[in-house]
C-alpha cells in the first residue's frame, strides 16, 4: 500500500510540474522545489523521467516546456541557461567565421550576445546589432558599434519594427549571427516572430550566416 501510494504522489506531483512549466515556459529548479516542496534530488529524478515520457527538456539548473514555443522567454531567464554551451558556440564562431576588419551583424540573443567578448580580440571589428544589451557589452569591449534603431520588445529587449527593417535593407555585413527558435529534420530553422514585427535576415557579403 505504501508503494502505491508513493506512485501515486510522484504522478501528481509530475502532473504539477508539467503545469507549471508549461505555464511558465522555461523554471529553475530550485522553483519547482518551492513548488512541491520536495528536495534537488528528486525534482531532477523527475526531471530526468518526465524528459525520456516526453513531458518537457531538461535544460541547464531547470526545465523547458515542449508545447509552448510561441512566446519568446524573458531575456533574463535565457541569459542564465545552458551557460557553458553558449560559450562554446560563441568561441568557436568567432575564431572560424569573423576577420579582422568585418562589419558583424548580431541578432538580439543571449547566444548570439556571448560572442562579444570574443570578438574584441579580433582588429577593426565593427558589429552591428538589434539587441539592446548586446550593443551594451560591445561598448563595453571597446569596439565599434551600431545600435539599430526602432520598436523595442519588452520580453527580449530586441529591436524590431519597420524603422529597423529599412535600416537593414540599406546595410550590408561581412558576416551575421541570427538566432533561431527551432529546427526541423529537414534543416527547416524557426524564428517565432509575427509577420508584421519581422526583422529580415541581413545581407551578408561572404555569404557566411551563422544560426544559432
Amino acid at each position: 500500500m505504501i508503494e502505491v501510494k508513493k506512485r501515486m504522489l510522484t504522478q501528481e506531483r509530475q502532473s504539477l510540474i508539467e503545469n507549471y512549466v508549461n505555464q511558465h515556459e522555461v523554471c529553475r529548479v530550485s522553483e519547482l522545489c518551492d513548488l512541491t516542496d520536495t528536495s534537488k534530488s528528486t525534482i531532477r529524478r523527475d526531471l530526468i523521467q518526465m524528459e525520456k515520457n516526453g513531458m518537457l527538456k531538461r535544460v541547464h539548473g531547470g526545465a523547458q516546456s515542449v508545447k509552448n514555443f510561441s512566446r519568446d522567454v524573458s531575456q533574463n531567464v535565457r541569459f542564465n541557461l545552458n551557460h557553458d554551451v553558449k560559450i562554446a558556440i560563441a568561441k568557436y564562431a568567432a575564431r572560424n567565421f569573423v576577420q579582422p576588419g568585418d562589419n558583424v551583424f548580431i541578432d538580439a540573443g543571449t547566444t548570439t550576445y556571448k560572442l562579444v567578448p570574443f570578438l574584441a580580440d579580433i582588429p577593426k571589428v565593427k558589429i552591428i546589432t538589434n539587441g539592446v544589451e548586446t550593443a551594451l557589452c560591445s561598448l563595453n569591449h571597446g569596439i565599434k558599434t551600431i545600435l539599430i534603431g526602432g520598436e523595442v520588445k519588452d520580453d527580449t529587449h530586441a529591436v524590431i519594427g519597420q524603422t529597423a527593417l529599412a535600416q537593414i535593407r540599406g546595410m550590408n555585413f561581412s558576416v551575421s549571427f541570427v538566432g533561431a527558435n527551432g529546427i526541423e529534420k529537414m534543416v527547416i530553422l524557426q524564428r517565432q516572430i509575427p509577420k508584421k514585427l519581422q526583422l529580415r535576415l541581413p545581407k551578408s557579403n561572404r555569404l557566411d550566416m551563422l544560426m544559432f
